[in-house]
């Protein structure tokens, strides 16, 4: 991975970058091939990737003329949380293929921006580390998670983001099975490059003896998810799911 090398005086926006589209281009010069393969990517085809983008192109701003907006504000209350607007930081996994500090680099800039960061069960960063840092900068954060078809595997998991302060769990519920991303299995993302998931080290899952160009699903992902196990988390947490 080619380590970012900020240019001019470091900001981005004086240094001329003045709208979001303009940061895609900069990843995928200054990221391996693979790495950005796995950020620009979907599965299989791309239909429902290009769809998605198509589909965000039909929003747009509504004017209203001879309306007072002297006044405004972009603060929200959001589970009981105040935030200075409603852009947070989804989880993605493997901050460190991007970053040297991987995730603590992300809570970083989040802070800087007043944004939230939800860490992803597949971060490159401890849930504990990240709270501990998340609590030294005096940011609140949240906490995603994958349920096993055994649950008691992601206990410690949760047990130590909530540990270290996560505010919420962000429960994914409409992945029972991987897609079939063809960009990483050509690149065999993660196999050469030392991708490791910390938060699952406890978990030594059983060999898969699926060849490598027919496994497009985690066995040990939870197909039977519903909003019973929604109950349990609440019930054993006690912080919104």
């Amino acid at each position: 991975m080619t380590q970012w090398q900020p240019s001019g005086s470091g900001d981005l926006c004086a240094d001329g970058i003045v709208s979001v589209g303009q940061l895609a281009p900069l990843a995928e010069a200054r990221l391996d091939g693979s790495t950005w393969a796995y950020v620009a990517g979907g599965a299989g085809d791309e239909s429902t990737l290009r769809a998605n983008d198509a589909a965000w192109s039909h929003h747009g701003l509504l004017p209203r003329a001879m309306t007072d907006v002297s006044a405004l504000s972009t603060r929200t209350t959001l589970l009981g949380l105040d935030l200075s607007h409603p852009i947070l930081i989804a989880p993605t996994a493997s901050h460190l293929r991007y970053h040297p500090e991987a995730e603590l680099a992300t809570l970083r800039g989040a802070s800087a921006a007043e944004s939230l960061v939800t860490l992803s069960t597949l971060g490159s960063t401890l849930a504990r580390t990240f709270g501990d840092a998340a609590t030294a900068l005096g940011r609140p954060w949240w906490m995603q998670v994958y349920l096993q078809d055994d649950r008691s595997i992601s206990r410690p998991i949760l047990d130590a983001a909530v540990a270290g302060g996560a505010g919420a769990l962000v429960l994914t519920v409409d992945t029972p099975a991987l897609g079939a991303r063809d960009r990483d299995r050509r690149d065999q993302f993660g196999a050469a490059h030392g991708v490791s998931y910390p938060n699952l080290a406890h978990h030594r899952p059983g060999p898969d003896d699926t060849p490598a160009q027919r496994r497009v699903w985690n066995p040990h992902l939870a197909r039977d998810v519903s909003p019973r196990d929604i109950t349990v988390l609440v019930e054993r947490y006690g912080i919104p799911v």
